[in-house]
C-alpha cells in the first residue's frame, strides 16, 4: 500500500536513524536482559555464544608433595545463523506540497515503534520455550490456571528461590559474604503488575516504609528483582481452565539467554530510498520508502538461569 507521505530528503537519513533508535529502545526491554554479541561486518552470520562451566568441588585432601591433577576448564558454546528482519512503508510525492504535519518523521516515529516491537517479539519467541516454569499455589499446568489464579509474592519468592538453588548469579549488583544481595531481571505485564502491587504485603510496604510508592505506584525493587513492565509480555490467550487468559511474567540471572546488539552500528538501520532511486521503475518520480532492518538470533544459554511464571489476572 502507498501512503501519501512526503519525499525524503538523502541528507537527512543521519537524523532519521537516529530517530528510529530512540523510538525503539524504550521497547525493547528483553533485550536488555540478554548477554549482548555483537554481529562485526565482512564477519560472516554465525553467532555463537559462550558460557563457561562450573568447576566440579575439590572435597579430596591434597597429599604431601604430590601435585593434583589440574581441573579442566570446559565451555558451552551456543551458536546459531542470525537472520535479519525489517519493515518499510512506501510513500508518495503528492503531500510534499500538500502535507501539514512533518510526516516523514512522524513515518520514522512510527517504523522506531514497530522495529522495536518486531524485535521484542522475535525474542520473547525464544524465551517462551523455557521449561522452567511455576505457577500460582497448587496449580500445575497452564490449563489449569482459573480466573483467580493471579499473580502473588509468593510465586515471586519460588521463583527467586528457584534461581538462587541454581546458583543463578544477579543480573544487577553482586552478592555479598553472607549470599545475599544483587537483583534478578523481571519482565512482567502491566495487568500482572496491577496485582502485584495489590498484594498485601506490597501495600503494607508501601504505606509504612515509601508511602511516596503509593503515589506514582512504581513497582519497586521488589523480592530481589528488578522489573521492566512491558505489553510484550507472553500473553496465552485462552489458554487457562474455562477459557482464562494466562499471563507470562519472565525472571532471569544473568547470562540466561542471548541476543544480537540491535543498537550497535549496523545491526538496527533506518534504509532510505529517495524519489526518484528506482529510475525506470519509477519514471515520474512517484515513490520512496523508508524502512528499517535489523540482525537478530536469540538464544536460551542456561535453562536454570530462568523461570516463567504464568498466573491469570484480575477482571
Amino acid at each position: 500500500m502507498t501512503d501519501t507521505l512526503g519525499s525524503l530528503s538523502q541528507e537527512a537519513k543521519a537524523f532519521y536513524d537516529k530517530n528510529l533508535l530512540e523510538r525503539a529502545l524504550p521497547i525493547l526491554g528483553l533485550a536488555k536482559g540478554g548477554q549482548a554479541r555483537s554481529l562485526p561486518a565482512n564477519s560472516g552470520n554465525q553467532i555463537s555464544y559462550r558460557r563457561f562451566n562450573q568447576l566440579s568441588t575439590a572435597t579430596t585432601a591434597l597429599t604431601e608433595s604430590v601435585t593434583p591433577t589440574a581441573a579442566a576448564l570446559s565451555v558451552t558454546e551456543i551458536t546459531g545463523t542470525v537472520q535479519q528482519y525489517g519493515n518499510y512503508v512506501q510513500i508518495s510525492d503528492a503531500i510534499d506540497m500538500l502535507a501539514i504535519d512533518p510526516v516523514v518523521a512522524e513515518a520514522t516515529d512510527v517504523l522506531g515503534e514497530n522495529a522495536g516491537q518486531s524485535i521484542e517479539e522475535i525474542i520473547r519467541a525464544e524465551l517462551v520455550s523455557g521449561t522452567s516454569v511455576i505457577y500460582p499455589g497448587s496449580v500445575v499446568s497452564r490449563a489449569t490456571v482459573a480466573a483467580a489464579n493471579v499473580m502473588t509474592l509468593a510465586q515471586i519468592r519460588k521463583a527467586v528461590r528457584t534461581l538462587m538453588t541454581n546458583d543463578a548469579q544477579p543480573f544487577y549488583g553482586d552478592r555479598d559474604e553472607t549470599g545475599q544481595g544483587g537483583l534478578y531481571f523481571g519482565y512482567v505485564h502491566p495487568r500482572v503488575w496491577f496485582d502485584i502491587t495489590g498484594d498485601t504485603t506490597v501495600l503494607n510496604t508501601f504505606t509504612y516504609s515509601d508511602p511516596e510508592k503509593l503515589y506514582t505506584m512504581k513497582l519497586p525493587n521488589l523480592a530481589q528483582v528488578a522489573w521492566i513492565i512491558s505489553t510484550k509480555a507472553p500473553v496465552f490467550t485462552g489458554a487457562g481452565a474455562s477459557g482464562a487468559d494466562v499471563y507470562g511474567t519472565f525472571i532471569f540471572g544473568k547470562d540466561a539467554f542471548g541476543v544480537v546488539n540491535v543498537g550497535g552500528t549496523g545491526k538496527f538501520q533506518t534504509i532510505v530510498k529517495p524519489l526518484g532511486s528506482a529510475g525506470s521503475a519509477d519514471p515520474l518520480e512517484q515513490r520512496a520508502t523508508v524502512g528499517w532492518k535489523a540482525f537478530q538470533l536469540p538464544k536460551i544459554l542456561n535453562n536454570n538461569f530462568m523461570v516463567r511464571l504464568e498466573s491469570a489476572v484480575s477482571a
